[in-house]
This record gives structure tokens, C-alpha cells and sequence, in this order.
């Protein structure tokens, strides 16, 4: 590659200025920065020059041997005195003029841009203060009359207001930055500060989430807001969580490849640890996640935190919550977001809480201590329509999947893997929760394998499940437990059980608790004890001991209901009518 060159009359071109083998110069550097009309007004006749004005930004050449073009306001411009410019459009490189160092400046007086330090620089008339600080900042004072100051057109990057990957702690700087930009980018490198977002419209950019770290400083528990006095702060906030829900909306916010890390010790009460979350959100509209990633938010709780409405984003998630016994990544009071979480090695690896409507949730869990997705509410709300996606493998010595109070229409699509636990629990008056806020009509897609304990225990109502289940109940006695146990109320079944070569589980258990359920279909093989039925006008198969009546009066007079089956004496199926 060529070396830029910087042509200032045709006089200055020489032998130094070309390439070996060439005989034009093949990149430029304009050291006149003119606007159109400044440069039809100037009496100078510079050789070359960059064009300022926005939508014709360029580099321009005079043409002496040009004197009939006509101005086309784009590629020729004609001066006041006849001469023309011509766009310079097969050059290689093409730039501001460039100044080494800040030195520099106070004897640079050629027109009034420049480029130093990766920025566009302006000068004007006054004696404001330099602000570097020991960088480059945003204002150097040359004089008592003059100034430069950085040109701001695109993004702004965290370092020229002397914030760096140093270990010193920059929550001031970062603050203002980020209260004064919109576009703010982040180099490579662990960056100790903590920020928060409380206007629309802010991009925050690093350079991906394996090279970009944001890291609570040391001593910093409680890091981002004043107003939480001894609650939870956040490494970034996007907007005021201590609020909540009568936080004003923001939107348009743009995080991407960022990791935060809240600065986790080696022990189980961490002093240098973030108290509360790694991202906290609340309020929160219309907005990108690209790339996010939070790690040892150890003492406190999630790594995500997500109280927002029809925002987009993938997030990672690993060693989080486990003091206080929160999971890494938490959906609360949120509708219509669509997520995708990966989600290692944390107390719970994901929950879904409180009046959450709508959203579309992909979650990948990945060694949970406790319990991989936690589904629940409080007994005033409820949350419905969400379509949960997820993956869930090691860990969990409590469940995979639970579904609590008033957790309703629903769709759960996934597979449960090699957990300890059992794979999903549906809880629900066994558990203390009144009739009325048992979950209900939820629609389950489960596979689970080799799953410690039972493969689903349900006593949800309405629901409809299809239910694969293959060598669970590893961590059982042979004949200890039923893999599939059913408490719930009239919820229809379609299963297909396999168990190991030389049998474990017992296969279905209707309990006496559950009533008017559907078996819609039932595979299984190797189980010694395919079924059980304890409850009350549960529909089986026939080949499941339905009960055996000489006619319908017969049937209905023993307790069963229209629409119920019965066999005859000669095997032959009947319904109650």
C-alpha cells in the first residue's frame, strides 16, 4: 500500500511523491478544508482541496487548463475568478489535512478543519481550556483567541476523555459520556466503571463481548444510582429501576458486544462483588441487544435483569446469583420482547415472573445449580401467551422446568437432559396454591433423558401434553418412582415412555387427585409397571383397565359419566351416553 501523500501546489510534486514504477501520485491529502462557498470566495488558488459540505464532501483539484466547464454543483465548482475544481474521484485515500500532535495545532492555521487523533478537529475563535487531561479530550487551547475542538459526526470513543483499560476506576468519566453522546464506543480491554441509560436514543458499542469488559469497580456494591440506598445497583442500568414500573419509557437504545462482570471474589460472600445486577432494564422499549454477556454477579443476583416491553437481543450469562438465590437471567412485568439466552453455571438459570405477556424466549441452560427455568407469578398476576423455547442439561438437582401460580395459555417447546432433578413440575394446591391459580392451559412439547428423578410431575388443569421420555430416573432404586405422575384436572396425554434394558421406572401414575383427564396415546417400553390409575374419570386407552359393565345403565349407575369408556364382559369398548 501506498504511503498517503499531502500536495500543496503543483510545485511541491516531485519524484518523492510517487510510487516506484508510477507517474502520477496515486493518493492524496488535501491540506485546504473549504466550504463551497468559502472556496468560490477565496482569492488563493490552492492545487488541492476537501470539500466540507455535507452530501459533496470530497477531494477537489484545480484544473488550469479548464475554462468552459460549467458548474454542476456536485464534480466542478468555478470559483469567483473563472477557476475551476474538479472532483478527484480515482485517488486511493483521500483525507483532511493531518496534524502528529497537539503541538502542532497552535501553528496550523490553514483553514479550519483538521484530522488528530482518529477525529475531525475545528478551529474557532476564543480562549476556551484544554480538557485532555494527559489525552487528547475535546478541546485544546492553543492561545488566548483560539481553540480546537473535536467534530462529533459519528460515534465517540470512550478513550479520548481518558477512560482506559487501566484498572482505575472510571464510573465519572463513563457517566458523562454517556449523558452527553449518543454513539459511544468502547475499545478492546476490562474497563472498571458502571453507567446508566436514562434518555432515548444512546448506542453503547464495544468490541464484542470476549474482548469488551465493563467491571464493577472494587468496593463498589452498590454501584449506579444514589436513590437505592441499600438495595440492588446494576453495572449498566437502562433506566431507573429503583422506579420500577412508573419509570417514563426510553427507547432505541443499542447495546452490543459488551461483557459485564460484576467483579466477583473467590468465596461465597464476595466483598468485591456488585450487590445487585450485571444489566438492568426497566421501562424499556424498542430497543437492540447484540452480543451481551454477564459473569459474576455473585453476591447480588441476576445477570440480566429485564422489567421492558418489544425489545430484541441475545444475551450470555454465566456465575450469577447465587448469595440471594436469583437466576441469571430474569423476564419481569415484560411483554412482546424476543430473547435468546445462554445461560451457564448459575443458582437458576432463568425465570419468567410476574405479568409477562406475549414474549418469544429462547434459552439455552447449561448446568444450573438449583433449577434450570423457574415460570411463576405472583397470586395478583398472571402471565400468558409465551411462546418458551429451551434446552436445559446438567445441574438442576431441583427440576429443569417449573411452572407456578398463574402461569396460563402458554406454549413449552424443549428437551431436559442429564439433570439431576426431575425434568418439569407443573405445582399447584399440593404446593399451597388456591384452585384458582393453578396454571392452566398451557401447551407442553417435552423430551427429557436421562433425567435423576421423574420425567414430569403435573397437577396443571387444561393443558395439553406430548411427553418423550427415555431412561430418566437414573438416580432411583428399580420401582422407587412412577417417571410420570398426573394430579391435575382434565388435561390431555399423548406419551411415549422408554426405559433402561433391565427396567427402573414404573411408568404413569394418575394420582388420586387427578380427574377427567385424557390419555390419548401411550407407548412405552420396558417398564414393569406401565400404569397406575388412582384418580376419577380419567379416559384411558382400553388396554389400560377400563372397567368392565354389562351395559350403559350399569356403567352410570357405578359412578361414570357421558362420554366416558367402559368395556363388556367380551372386551368390547363402550361410551357413556
Amino acid at each position: 500500500m501506498s504511503t498517503p501523500l499531502r500536495v500543496i501546489s503543483p510545485a511541491n510534486l516531485s519524484s518523492n511523491f510517487f510510487d516506484v514504477g508510477e507517474t502520477t501520485p496515486n493518493q492524496i491529502e488535501a491540506k485546504f478544508a473549504y466550504s463551497i462557498a468559502k472556496l468560490k470566495a477565496a482569492v488563493s488558488t490552492p492545487a488541492v482541496v476537501f470539500i466540507t459540505d455535507s452530501g459533496k464532501e470530497g477531494i477537489f483539484c484545480y484544473d488550469p487548463t479548464d475554462t468552459i466547464s460549467s458548474e454542476d454543483s456536485l464534480n466542478v465548482f468555478v470559483k469567483a475568478d473563472s477557476k475551476r475544481y474538479k472532483r478527484k474521484s480515482d485517488v486511493a485515500f483521500s483525507r483532511l489535512p493531518f496534524v502528529s500532535s497537539s503541538s502542532q495545532l497552535s501553528s496550523f492555521i490553514d483553514g479550519t478543519l483538521c484530522q488528530f487523533d482518529g477525529s475531525t478537529w475545528e478551529r474557532k475563535a476564543g480562549n476556551v481550556a484544554s480538557n485532555g487531561g494527559g489525552f487528547a479530550g475535546t478541546i485544546i487551547n492553543v492561545s488566548t483567541s483560539l481553540y480546537w475542538e473535536r467534530k462529533f459526526t459519528d460515534s465517540v470513543n470512550v478513550e479520548y476523555f481518558g477512560i482506559k483499560p487501566d484498572g482505575n476506576d472510571y464510573s465519572v468519566q463513563i457517566q458523562y459520556v454517556i449523558d452527553n453522546f449518543t454513539d459511544v464506543v468502547f475499545n478492546k480491554g476490562t474497563y472498571f466503571g458502571f453507567f446508566g441509560i436514562y434518555r432515548s436514543g444512546v448506542k453503547v458499542k464495544g468490541q464484542g463481548s470476549s474482548l469488551t469488559i465493563l467491571k464493577c469497580p472494587n468496593n463498589k456494591m452498590h454501584a449506579t444510582d444514589a436513590n437505592y440506598g441499600n438495595g440492588q445497583p446494576n453495572v449498566i442500568e437502562l433506566g431507573h429501576c429503583y422506579m420500577g414500573n412508573s419509570e417514563p419509557v426510553i427507547s432505541n437504545i443499542k447495546l452490543s458486544g459488551i461483557t459485564v462482570d460484576g467483579n466477583k471474589a473467590n468465596n461465597t460472600a464476595p466483598i468485591y462483588d456488585v450487590f445487585g445486577w450485571g444489566l438492568a432494564c426497566t421501562s424499556l422499549q424498542n430497543s437492540i441487544f447484540e452480543d451481551i454477556n454477564a459473569i459474576n454477579c455473585h453476591a447480588g443476583g441476576e445477570g440480566f435483569f429485564i422489567n421492558s416491553n418489544f425489545n430484541t437481543g441475545d444475551f450470555k450469562v454465566s456465575g450469577c446469583g447465587f448469595n440471594l438465590g436469583t437466576p441469571g437471567f430474569d423476564l419481569n412485568s415484560s411483554s412482546y420482547n424476543i430473547f435468546s439466552v445462554i445461560s451457564r453455571d448459575c443458582k437458576y438459570g432463568g425465570r419468567i415472573l410476574d405479568n409477562c405477556w406475549g414474549n418469544n424466549l429462547a434459552i439455552n441452560i447449561y448446568n444450573a445449580t438449583s433449577s434450570g427455568l423457574i415460570c411463576n407469578n405472583q397470586s395478583v398476576n398472571e402471565s400468558h401467551s409465551n411462546v418458551i423455547n429451551f434446552n436445559i442439561r446438567y445441574g438442576c438437582a431441583d427440576n429443569g422446568l417449573i411452572v407456578g401460580t398463574k402461569f396460563n395459555s402458554n406454549k413449552f417447546v424443549g428437551t431436559i437432559t442429564d439433570i439431576n432433578g426431575a425434568g418439569v413440575q407443573v405445582v399447584g394446591i399440593e404446593n399451597g396454591i388456591s384452585e384458582e391459580n393453578v396454571p392452566s392451559s398451557n401447551n407442553y412439547n417435552i423430551s427429557t433423558n436421562n433425567c435423576g428423578y421423574q420425567s414430569v410431575i403435573t397437577q396443571g388443569r387444561n393443558d395439553i401434553w406430548d411427553i418423550s421420555s427415555y431412561q430418566d430416573g437414573r438416580l432411583t432404586n428399580q420401582g422407587d418412582i412412577f417417571v410420570i405422575e398426573i394430579k391435575g384436572k382434565k388435561s390431555q396425554f399423548t406419551i411415549n415412555l422408554f426405559d433402561r434394558t433391565v427396567w427402573r421406572v414404573r411408568g404413569i401414575a394418575f394420582r388420586s387427585t387427578s380427574i377427567n383427564n385424557k390419555l390419548i396415546s401411550y407407548i412405552y417400553q420396558n417398564t414393569a409397571d406401565p400404569l397406575n390409575n388412582a384418580g376419577s374419570h380419567n379416559r384411558l386407552p382400553i388396554e389400560f383397565g377400563q372397567p368392565v359393565y354389562a351395559d350403559n345403565a350399569s356403567a352410570i349407575t357405578a359412578g361414570l359419566i357421558s362420554g366416558e369408556n367402559y368395556r363388556t364382559s367380551i372386551g368390547i369398548q363402550m361410551v357413556v351416553f
